[in-house]
């Protein structure tokens, strides 16, 4: 199931004097993905073969191309055309309906019947008790109070059981109030799995009140899973996400209910079907944009919320930027679902047929983009994705994860062209696989939280290409290899060489308060994979070093393990480690 790969990990420590490197850090509590803009670089990765012979087969374009109209969103004579790509909003929850009140022995807390969040899920060969991938549901209770003008105090007592993937699916108690759902309490989520005696209380103002006449309390247990591992890809096994018994829900001193749920049914606690920020992407024509030097006439797609594709929403005017369609930009502020939410929104392709004989695959697309990226813009960036199987059924793409650089992009207002190595993203043996392109409101990951958005991205020229290609894909981003430094005094000190130390960092800055600080990571990370059908590394890769040193520091100069020095010449190598957990005891490659 999951991308088979080695990763350069590597940590030198190369200093002018004495060894310097930082501690390695955690890289479960950074955010997820790097911020890029394209005004200073537009190449992504780079991508070597071993073999440097002349390929001898052909390109193959597998979607768009000169001749072929299915990437670029319209047909011949210019009338727009989807081509079989379909949109989705990434922050809905599949249609499903787990929650139940089951006899199921090992399921039930008290008595002979809990209510529980869980069902069969699909997995490759049938299906298996569990949760999946995605799942965002909720069970909700409801109570009118007798005065809407006085606050409440409300208690909730009961047992629960919860059963999720550890730091990553959590179970949510929560209360409506007038700016959305919250917890209502500082400590009221869980996940991992233990057994939990609730007993909770606090208070709900009448400006909280929701309901037709704005008279009710609403509660909610609520459970969300992330993209990857459940029962449904079979990473992480649980008997059910959570499962709820003896609830009783106590207002100002009285009870209201009390469900031990042994008639076999839920009476109060009613299953929420969960609805996303919203699905805006659509074709447009004749978009307006501020690029000086070129524009686009033809079929694009966009993201704007005009308050008709997704009814709702009351749209989202332009503040400073009103060039999109009808002055109207990209949501910013949660659609659907309110502030506490950010869009998430995509086109996915079609399933696209490998092509025997060739290992490497190219993907290019055209973006125009605008995101100044100030403390009062919108923070709304795009990426892109691939997923592959090696499976013969088209279908079973997806039970794959979704793969791709951890980077997303802004920059000014400019067309560009994007060209993405997709080959190390490929599993070995692959027969079909797709690609994605979305826009994300990210900008909270570095600190940009605004409002004054635009209506970037468009989307459109979106072609795949594959061809043969000989030895393992070495891809490595930028970002991930060592950045230049200075001395921590900020220049040389000529009168004490000892402490002219500068540390071999890599350039990102892992810091979760990028917006504040500067951390760079003290390792750096090079892919590298094998990509023909059955292949594999024989042994871990390695980064030879290989440098010319100052001679003035010779005297004080400290090199790591594995490293020496004829005359100034200073050579040496670092094993990599590897991100993949499977055969071979390696180590799992997740991206959460």
């Amino acid at each position: 199931m999951a991308r088979k790969h080695l990763t350069i990990l590597a940590m030198v420590a190369l200093v002018l004097a004495g060894a310097a490197a930082a501690d390695s850090t955690d890289g479960t509590n950074h955010p997820l993905f790097s911020a890029r803009t394209l005004e200073a670089r537009t190449d992504v990765t780079a991508a070597v073969t071993s073999d440097l012979a002349k390929a001898d087969g052909d390109t193959v374009y597998l979607l768009g191309g000169p001749d072929r109209q299915d990437g670029r969103f319209e047909d011949q004579w210019g009338n727009p055309d989807w081509y079989g790509w379909v949109t989705e909003d990434f922050t809905t929850a599949a249609s499903i309906s787990p929650w139940q009140v089951t006899d199921v022995p090992e399921r039930v807390l008290a008595g002979d019947w809990s209510l529980i969040c869980g069902d069969d899920v699909d997995v490759p060969g049938g299906t298996e008790f569990g949760y999946g991938n995605d799942w965002k549901t909720a069970v909700v209770f409801e109570h009118t109070v007798d005065d809407p003008d006085a606050s409440s105090v409300v208690q909730l007592t009961g047992l629960m059981r919860v059963d999720t993937e550890p730091d990553y699916d959590y179970v949510y108690l929560q209360v409506y109030r007038s700016d959305g759902w919250a917890n209502v309490s500082s400590e009221s989520f869980w996940d991992g799995t233990a057994d939990i005696g609730l007993d909770v209380t606090f208070n709900v103002a009448p400006r909280d009140y929701t309901g037709p006449q704005q008279d009710q309390i609403h509660l909610r247990f609520y459970f969300e899973s992330d993209q990857a591992w459940s029962d449904e890809d079979g990473l992480f096994d649980s008997d059910g996400a959570v499962i709820l018994d003896d609830l009783v829900v106590t207002v100002d001193g009285a009870i209201i209910d009390s469900e031990d749920f042994e008639d076999g049914v839920s009476d109060r606690w009613i299953e929420e079907q969960i609805v996303g920020v919203g699905d805006f992407a659509r074709l447009y024509s004749n978009l307006q944009d501020l690029d000086p030097c070129r524009s686009n006439t033809s079929t694009q797609v966009a993201f704007v919320d005009d308050g008709e594709v997704v009814p709702g929403t009351g749209g989202t005017p332009g503040q400073t930027w009103r060039y999109g369609p009808g002055g109207y930009i990209v949501n910013n502020t949660g659609g659907l679902l309110g502030p506490e939410y950010y869009i998430e929104n995509g086109i996915v392709s079609p399933p696209l047929q490998w092509i025997d004989g060739h290992d490497a695959a190219q993907l290019t697309f055209g973006v125009y983009m605008h995101e100044p990226m100030t403390q009062s813009s919108g923070g709304t960036m795009y990426l892109w994705w691939v997923r592959s199987t090696s499976s013969d059924d088209p279908d079973m793409l997806r039970f794959e994860d979704w793969e791709n650089d951890l980077t997303v992009w802004y920059g000014p207002p400019v067309y560009n062209n994007h060209n993405i190595d997709l080959t190390s993203y490929l599993e070995p043996g692959r027969k079909w696989f797709q690609v994605r392109l979305e826009v994300w409101e990210a900008g909270w990951l570095f600190g940009i939280n605004g409002s004054d958005g635009t209506p970037h991205p468009y989307f459109d020229n979106i072609r795949v290409f594959s061809y043969p290609y000989g030895g393992p894909a070495i891809n490595h981003d930028s970002l991930f290899l060592a950045q230049d430094s200075f001395p921590e005094q900020g220049d040389i000190d000529f009168n004490n060489l000892s402490t002219n130390s500068i540390r071999f960092d890599m350039a990102r800055n892992i810091s979760q308060t990028a917006h504040l600080r500067n951390d760079p990571g003290d390792s750096l990370f090079v892919d590298v994979v094998p990509v023909r059908s059955g292949s594999v590394l024989l042994e871990r890769p390695r980064m030879v070093v290989r440098m010319k040193g100052n001679p003035l520091f010779h005297d004080y100069r400290q090199l790591p393990a594995g490293f020496s020095r004829d005359g100034d010449i200073i050579t040496g190598e670092v094993v990599g480690d590897s991100t993949y957990t499977g055969p071979g005891n390696l180590v799992q490659d997740r991206y959460h």
